[in-house]
């Protein structure tokens, strides 16, 4: 390494010089491939000229037809290895150029791994005392970020082009950035069960820098006529499932369901119920049809995530053999 000109957080555009490397040995196989190039060439030129002065004496007695097919054959030969020259000196131009390490494209310095004085070789960058080869330096084009998230398999059926997100920073704890959906694996990770996700964050200010972690917060759009309720709530029966609802006469009707998303600590019912029913949280495996219960005020208790946006219990019903929670379904948009 000759000079290095940009260190870490330097700004750069696209061509600018990171740094200058001395190549001797380059340099002396760049004028040899020249050298070549022009014996070469002068070769050819010599091999043209004979092959068309035999060429005019063909059908002569002077000359015979094999000696002229050889000499234009030799020209031939001959103009192939201009060409093989010509490439010679291309590849070490080529080279050459690397003696300059400039910026791919506009971005941010994040590291520099070479000094002056360093050994660099050309089968990858600066190399270590063991003989390994690595990066001279990395570049982050940080104006757009690509946010990579592991997103449950519960959830994959929302990732669609037109998905938000809203992503918050632990160093920023009262800023939130605007993310759009870009693409997603379209596989699971057969370990965790999850498919990576990529979201593109705008970043004129350049606040997220390569690295971060952050929180990620997915807007997902639901009609208003999927009611979300407690995973507990349902009734897992020969005949389907279903849901214990409360009706007005306080007795127990159970009501099957079609459901939608798993949303871990809840699920969407798609049909079978309605945002004014009520219905047990946690009704027993033994719960009849037609059961009398009875309504009680139920106690106030945590209220779930609130990112899967959960129905809220309202009330409780009692009935002879236990105590169950009643709980109105609530349309998703009225949360």
């Amino acid at each position: 390494m000759a000079k290095w000109y940009k260190d870490y957080g330097a700004v750069v555009k696209a061509g600018d010089v990171l740094a200058s490397i001395n190549a001797p040995a380059v340099d002396e196989q760049y004028e040899s491939a020249k050298a070549n190039l022009d014996v070469a060439q002068t070769n050819y030129n010599l091999a043209k000229v004979t092959a068309n002065r035999w060429s005019a004496l063909a059908g002569t007695q002077a000359v015979s037809q094999q000696e002229v097919d050889e000499k234009i054959a030799n020209a031939a030969a001959q103009k192939a290895q201009v060409r093989a020259a010509e490439h010679q000196v291309a590849r070490y131009k080529v080279l050459e150029g690397f003696k300059q390490i400039v910026a791919p494209f506009d971005g941010v310095v994040t590291s520099r791994k070479t000094d002056i004085g360093n050994y660099v070789n050309a089968a990858g960058g600066d190399v270590s005392a063991r003989g390994a080869a690595d990066e001279l330096f990395s570049i982050a084009d940080i104006h757009e970020m690509r946010v990579f998230v592991s997103v449950p398999q519960d959830y994959s059926g929302v990732l669609k082009p037109g998905l938000t997100a809203t992503l918050s920073l632990p160093q920023y704890p009262d800023v939130t950035f605007k993310a759009t959906f870009d693409t997603s694996a379209n596989a699971f990770d057969p370990k965790t069960r999850t498919v990576v996700t990529e979201l593109l964050v705008p970043n004129p200010d350049h606040l997220i820098w390569p690295g971060n972690y952050a929180d990620v917060h997915f807007e997902v759009p639901m009609g208003r006529d999927v009611l979300i309720v407690p995973e507990q709530a349902l009734l897992f029966r020969a005949e389907g499932m279903q849901a214990a609802i409360v009706g007005p006469d306080d007795k127990v009707h159970l009501q099957d369901v079609k459901l939608g998303l798993n949303l871990g600590p809840t699920v969407q019912v798609v049909s079978g119920i309605k945002r004014t029913d009520r219905l047990i949280v946690s009704p027993s495996a033994g719960i009849l049809e037609g059961e009398k219960v009875a309504v009680v005020q139920g106690v106030p208790g945590i209220a779930p995530d609130q990112r899967f946006r959960p129905a809220e219990p309202e009330s409780a019903s009692l009935s002879a053999a236990q105590r169950a929670k009643v709980e109105a379904a609530k349309n998703e948009s009225d949360e």
